[in-house]
């Protein structure tokens, strides 16, 4: 994948449309659809990458902070570590899975119960003053997620509710939270901060780093 990687990089760095370029690489290198999720969801230009970055914030600016978390987005990322699947530390400091989960999520005994348990201790340890957690209204039993989420709650010293929304990437933004918890790079573009909740529930040592271009950027005219 390093080439493929490296290639992406390259292009992404001349002007080339995402898609375009994912399209090109994967088609050379025969990528399977799990190795261009990646490519596509991790790589980055360093001008987007750096945008990004700055935008994050460390856990230990999360204490008394208000949190809006996008739902699935954390949930299905956390779940995808527990069922072993690969999750990367992308090029703009964001840990995200390569799964391809979109707009479909089944409750698992076992995994989404366990991922819940994992983002609550994280939140515990954390701190915020507040948490919102915003799921979409089309998935199905999003409706029941959320009343599984808040009767949790109930036994938490944090103010923490789960509700739905028709358009949540847009009430993310409009939460009037401090933060936004998401690795979706469209959410990351509009808000004003960021904290990668998924990637501190996920052990760094599990966390899947992806490697240098050293010399990409050597050639110079």
């Amino acid at each position: 994948m390093k080439d493929a990687i490296c290639d992406l990089r390259f292009l992404l760095e001349r002007g080339y449309r995402r898609s375009t370029a994912v399209k090109v690489v994967g088609d050379r290198y025969r990528l399977t659809k799990e190795e261009r999720n990646l490519l596509l969801r991790c790589v980055y230009p360093r001008k987007e990458a750096e945008m990004h970055r700055q935008k994050l914030l460390s856990a230990k600016e999360i204490k008394g902070q208000k949190l809006a978390i996008d739902g699935y987005n954390v949930l299905i990322t956390v779940e995808s570590w527990l069922r072993g699947k690969p999750v990367i530390a992308c090029d703009d400091g964001v840990v995200r899975d390569v799964s391809g989960v979109y707009g479909k999520h089944r409750f698992a005994e076992g995994i989404t119960d366990v991922a819940i348990d994992r983002i609550f201790t994280a939140l515990n340890e954390l701190s915020p003053v507040m948490v919102m957690f915003i799921f979409d209204s089309m998935v199905s039993f999003s409706g029941r997620l959320c009343t599984y989420i808040n009767a949790k709650a109930e036994d938490s010293k944090m103010s923490i509710e789960a509700k739905t929304s028709r358009s949540p990437d847009a009430e993310l933004l409009a939460s009037g939270t401090n933060v936004v918890c998401t690795s979706d790079m469209a959410v990351i573009e509009k808000a004003p901060r960021i904290f990668d909740l998924a990637g501190y529930v996920i052990p760094a040592e599990q966390v899947i780093q992806l490697p240098g271009c050293e010399d990409l950027y050597e050639l110079r005219f």
